[in-house]
Formats: structure tokens, C-alpha cells, sequence
């Protein structure tokens, strides 16, 4: 997975395409992306490549990532699945 991520983000990158990566931080109890894991995220919005879960988790990330791209700035943000 993580030479897929590479590759996407070096195309990404020569092409001039915008784009976020998104990393799993921390997790709690029982989910399905584990901490490390990532995603990268396009200027649509669409996880191009990798995984930080799915349903809700997904939207709320790619909703995130595309904030980032737009202002330029980092975010933490808090998923809470219950």
C-alpha cells in the first residue's frame, strides 16, 4: 500500500494537481482503520489512494482534506463513530 500512496503522491505532484494526505492518529476502541494508517485525498474530494475508513469517517476526512487544500493549513480532526 504504501508504494501505491507513493506513487499517486509523485504523479500527483509532477502533474501540479492539488492534493492532502490524510493520517490516522489515534483511535479508540474498535475501528477499522488502525493508527498510521493513510489516504490520499484529491482536489475533488475522493480518496485516490489508501484507506482512513469508511462511511462517515471517509466523508468527514475528504470534507477536511478539502478545507486544507483550499486555505493551505493542517487540521486535527475528531470522528467520533458512536
Amino acid at each position: 500500500m504504501a508504494k501505491e500512496i507513493l506513487d499517486v503522491l509523485m504523479d500527483m505532484r509532477s502533474k501540479g494537481e492539488p492534493y492532502a494526505v490524510a493520517t490516522v492518529v489515534e483511535t479508540h476502541g474498535s475501528v477499522s482503520a488502525k493508527t498510521g494508517a493513510k489516504a490520499v485525498v484529491d482536489r475533488d474530494g475522493h480518496v485516490v489512494a489508501g484507506w482512513v475508513g469508511g462511511g462517515c469517517a471517509e466523508s468527514s476526512t475528504c470534507e477536511a482534506a478539502l478545507g486544507c487544500m483550499q486555505d493551505g493549513n493542517t487540521t486535527v480532526i475528531d470522528i467520533d463513530l458512536n
